[in-house]
This record gives C-alpha cells, sequence and structure tokens, in this order.
C-alpha cells in the first residue's frame, strides 16, 4: 500500500505516495499554513519542467500555479465574469425598453444609453426610474434590479450569492442555475483556464482548481520538502510539500498551460469575417421545404 509523507493512506490513484528525501518535482502539490487569524491556507502546483530543476535552469526558482477550492473559484472568479456578460446584456435590454417609453411617453428625458443608465442607477431605484417613465412594468422593475446588482450595487459580499439572485430576477429556474454551474466545470468548452481536481492531499473537502493565469514564483530556499522540515527552521507558515499528482494529471495540467498561452488570436474584422462566411455556407445548405 502506498502513503503519503505524512504517513497517510494515498487519498487516490492521481496522488502518489512519495517520501520526504525525494526532492521537489513537477506535479508537487504545496501548501502554505495560516500565518495569522485572518489567513487562509495557499495551495500550490509545481509547474516547473524535471529537466529544468535536474540542469538548474531555473536559478534555484520554482515556478508554481495556484489552487483554490472549487467554491472559491465560482465566487472570486467565475461569478464575477458572468456578471459582467449579464451586465452588457441586460443593460443593453434594460435602455430599449426605456428608450420606448421615452419616445412614447416622456419627451422631457432624453434617450439613454449604457453609461446614463448605469449611473442612472447608482442615484434611483428601479421603481423610481420605470415610474420615471410613466410605468409600473414589475417585469422591467426586476431587469433593473438585475443590473444594479449586477454591477456591485446591495451586493451580499458573496458574488455567487449575486449571481444566484440576478438569476432570480431574470426568472431563471433552480435547475438551470445548477446547469449553469456544473457548465462552469466543463473544461471542454472554450479555451479554459483552469484545471479542475476532485481533492487535495491533507486538505479538507472537495473539488479544488488549478488556475493557469495565476503563475508565481518562489526560492528554493523557501519551499520546503514537508511540513517538519519548515517547522524544523522555525518556519511554520512556509510553503512545504504535501503530496504528488501523478504523471497523466502533471502531464494534463502542463499541456494545458501550453495550450492556453500558445493561442493566437486574430483582429475582429478576421472573427467577423469567419462568422459572415459561416453563415453564408449555413444558408447555402439549406434544403427545399419539399426536399428530403
Amino acid at each position: 500500500m502506498d502513503y503519503l509523507s505524512d504517513g497517510s493512506v494515498m487519498a487516490s490513484d492521481y496522488i502518489l505516495g512519495i517520501s520526504d528525501d525525494e526532492g521537489i518535482r513537477q506535479g508537487d502539490v504545496i501548501r502554505s499554513l495560516p500565518a495569522g487569524n485572518d489567513a487562509q491556507v495557499r495551495y500550490g502546483f509545481i509547474i516547473t519542467a524535471d529537466c529544468d530543476i535536474a540542469q538548474n535552469k531555473a536559478s534555484d526558482q520554482f515556478t508554481w500555479l495556484t489552487i483554490v477550492p472549487a467554491e472559491q473559484y465560482l465566487d472570486l472568479h467565475w461569478a464575477p465574469q458572468q456578471l459582467r456578460r449579464i451586465t452588457e446584456k441586460q443593460t443593453r435590454v434594460a435602455c430599449e425598453k426605456l428608450n420606448g417609453r421615452i419616445t412614447r411617453f416622456s419627451a422631457g428625458l432624453t434617450p439613454l444609453d449604457a453609461i446614463s443608465l448605469q449611473k442612472w442607477l447608482t442615484e434611483a431605484t428601479p421603481e423610481a426610474i420605470v415610474a420615471a417613465v410613466e410605468s409600473s412594468d414589475q417585469e422591467l422593475i426586476s431587469l433593473l434590479a438585475c443590473v444594479k446588482l449586477a454591477l456591485g450595487y446591495g451586493s451580499s459580499g458573496s458574488r455567487l450569492a449575486d449571481l444566484r439572485q440576478a438569476w432570480s430576477l431574470l426568472g431563471r429556474s433552480t435547475r438551470a442555475q445548477q446547469a449553469a454551474v456544473k457548465e462552469a466545470f466543463d473544461s471542454e468548452r472554450g479555451f479554459p483556464d483552469f484545471v479542475l481536481v476532485p481533492e487535495l492531499p491533507m486538505a479538507n473537502g472537495y473539488g479544488f482548481v488549478i488556475l493557469l493565469r495565476s503563475i508565481s514564483t518562489i526560492h528554493s530556499e523557501e519551499l520546503f520538502r514537508s511540513e517538519i522540515d519548515a517547522r524544523i527552521v522555525g518556519k511554520p507558515d512556509a510553503f512545504h510539500r504535501i503530496g504528488r499528482f501523478s504523471d497523466g494529471l502533471r502531464f494534463l495540467v502542463a499541456q494545458k498551460l501550453a495550450f492556453l498561452f500558445s493561442r493566437i488570436g486574430m483582429p475582429t474584422e478576421f472573427e467577423l469575417a469567419c462568422e459572415a462566411a459561416t453563415e453564408l455556407l449555413v444558408d447555402s445548405l439549406k434544403i427545399d421545404a419539399g426536399g428530403q
């Protein structure tokens, strides 16, 4: 049976049992314990290639990727992105609805754009704005409340909770919300900048996310092979190894990292031209209604 460096049984086949005597390698999972009451446990993934470590090409520096609990990823990374999308889309929809009312019934008001509407929301409630255009449309009030919340006004302090409330204001069902959260971890959609792992060695909870864009370096003297080594030298809160991912998982992370930063972006005009060409192709493939 395999064991981890603290003597516990190996958690799964993607977390390897290692000895404290082994040197730091790519795929090692590292941890830093809290230094104060307000601090949090920090986790990382060593991404420096084994050949660079062996040949000392990294100048005694290790490159590592931040790992966070899945719930923290949703709250601090994914939910803000979703709220920005809601702001962009629903602000446009709200402007169209309000400007329609302004054109027909409120000649004294200037037509709104995204900037002026968002500024108005900082000064007035959704109900007051709707009343100003001589309306009592509850759906429009909910839409404006959604935009205001997405902008961060009246936030609960959790952006994930704000997102769920914004979805509810838009009429999105609980089942649809749960499906959207699951899609957040779909690594096959688009160009993901994360890798989800079910668990970490010596860590509570399930679901942790390796952030491929959160890249840092640490000097070899500040990274210890075990928690015991860190405590011996009087640095209990220093980074130390708590386990190692299997070759398959570490290679997967390295591959996704390389793919993420090797993509070549094209100008907007080129992307639009590709979309137009695709639409023309789809139109040319239409089959007559009477065809087979």
